[in-house]
């Protein structure tokens, strides 16, 4: 049974997350919501077309606290992006000022948001939380932070300032979105599907010049990202899950230089491409069972071709 928060409720911040298959997971995310020091005004869960018990969950929920928490069931799976374009819109054609971004995996401490919302941060900026794995304390994956001459790429949990409040380059997920900011960026591409809004807002945020502030206390507990290497190539800093493999290798390449494509030009995201190659390569010990997902992505990426991956015998 959820426990609502006994402090306080904020009647500006709504948290949003998508869930999928994953009643259990996500049933704990609102449990953690619940116990905020600093209580949510609404929750807003996008079930993108649960196959489990995730729909009779959510919905058993959302009958014991109406007021508190909204469950979008969505009939066919529209992906993270998806999900997310459709929640942010609900937040803000209400009354809601801000949205702080979640996973359904993602576990906030019970007074991150408090911390959040309470920080000594520009009115108009992004704060976000420290997403951090629970069991190491370390960062679930590198932070950009803001150095004398640019951006340092830093791993390690160790590494960051130690201040309460400082600059980093880009956040999603523990990402607090205020509406004044929604509003001059715009919505979410849900064409993405999955592994790129996280990529693709983030950016739009910083070709906005609207700066991202993280707030060190305020702790998301995620699961770390899959084995990652990093390294540089004539100024480039290239990093690369170790183990993507399928769907979420396609999705990973395919977004992100669809992305750079669109943020930069064709010119940069065909570098990138030949550097994930040769990171691929790299890293797979020059194996090439990875070649004919890497050219579908480029082809997708370079011809507009978004939304879900097409199956093999589908039209394209």
């Amino acid at each position: 049974m959820l426990v609502q928060g006994s402090i306080k409720r904020e009647e500006e911040i709504a948290v949003v997350f998508v869930t999928m298959n994953r009643s259990a997971i996500a049933k704990t995310c609102l449990d953690h919501l619940a116990n905020q020091t600093l209580l949510p005004a609404k929750v807003i869960v996008i079930n993108n077309a649960s196959e489990d018990d995730t729909e009779e969950v959510l919905n058993a929920a959302s009958n014991q606290h109406p007021d508190w928490l909204e469950v979008i069931n969505l009939p066919e799976n529209l992906g993270n992006a998806g999900g997310m374009e459709i929640a942010l819109e609900r937040v803000f054609s209400g009354q809601y000022s801000a949205a702080w971004i979640l996973d359904d995996d993602s576990w906030p401490d019970p007074d991150a948001l408090e911390r959040l919302a309470n920080a000594a941060v520009p009115e108009f900026a992004v704060r976000s939380s420290r997403v951090v794995d629970k069991a190491s304390g370390e960062l679930s994956w590198p932070v950009q932070v803001k150095a004398q001459n640019g951006w340092d790429l830093l791993e390690g949990a160790d590494r960051l300032p130690e201040d309460e409040v400082f600059r980093i380059r880009r956040s999603w997920l523990g990402a607090l979105i205020p509406r004044d900011v929604y509003r001059k960026v715009g919505p979410v591409n849900g064409r993405l599907f999955i592994r790129g809004e996280d990529e693709d807002y983030p950016r739009k945020i910083e070709r906005a010049e609207i700066p991202v502030f993280m707030v060190s206390s305020s702790l998301l507990h995620h699961p770390p990202a899959g084995p990652m290497d990093c390294w540089q190539f004539a100024g480039h800093t290239i990093i690369m899950e170790k183990n993507l493999h399928g769907d979420r290798l396609y999705y990973r390449l395919r977004n992100l230089w669809w992305i750079i494509r669109n943020d930069r030009s064709l010119l940069i995201a065909l570098i990138a491409a030949i550097l994930d190659g040769i990171a691929l390569a790299r890293w797979r010990n020059f194996s090439i069972d990875w070649l004919p997902i890497w050219y579908e992505a480029f082809c997708d990426a370079m011809m507009d071709r978004l939304g879900k991956r097409k199956a093999p015998e589908q039209p394209r």
